[in-house]
C-alpha cells in the first residue's frame, strides 16, 4: 500500500484486539486493512446529497494471510450483501470522525461477534501522525 500522502482512518479497538482496522479511501476505491497482513480493497461511488458522501460497494478483492472465511458466509442470516451491492456509507461527522451506516447491519454485527472484534466499526477516527 503506497502510504506516502494517504490519510488513514482508523477505528478504535482494544490493545488486545486480534483485527487492526483501517480505512483509506482513494480515487475510485477504498482499502480496507483489517490487519497488517490483510487487506480488501472496494469500489466506492462518491456522490453529494447536501452532505458528501462515500458508499462502499460489497466488491472486495483480497490480499490476505488470514483465515477470514466468516466474511464470505450467510450464518444464517437472509440480508447479506452480495457482489455490487452498496454495503455501506460513510459520511463526515466532523474533521477527524467519519460514521458508517452499513445497509446488512444483522450481517455485520454477526461477523463482528464471531470475530470477537469490530471488523465494521460504526466510526473511523482520523489517525494520529504523530504516533
Amino acid at each position: 500500500m503506497d502510504c506516502d500522502n494517504d490519510v488513514f482512518w482508523t477505528a478504535r479497538q482494544s490493545d488486545t484486539a486480534s483485527y487492526w482496522v483501517r480505512l483509506v479511501f482513494k480515487q475510485d476505491f477504498a482499502i480496507y486493512q483489517v490487519h497488517g497482513q490483510c487487506l480488501h480493497y472496494y469500489f466506492t461511488n462518491y456522490y453529494h446529497t447536501g452532505t458528501d458522501k462515500i458508499e462502499l460497494l460489497w466488491s472486495y478483492k483480497s490480499d490476505c494471510l488470514l483465515n477470514m472465511d466468516f466474511m464470505s458466509q450467510t450464518h444464517n442470516i437472509k440480508k447479506v450483501p452480495k457482489h455490487g451491492d452498496a454495503f455501506s456509507e460513510y459520511q463526515l461527522l466532523n474533521d477527524s470522525v467519519i460514521t458508517v451506516k452499513y445497509n446488512f447491519p444483522e450481517w455485520t454485527n454477526e461477523v463482528n461477534k464471531i470475530a470477537k472484534d469490530s471488523i465494521f466499526p460504526k466510526y473511523f477516527y482520523l489517525e494520529n501522525e504523530s504516533k
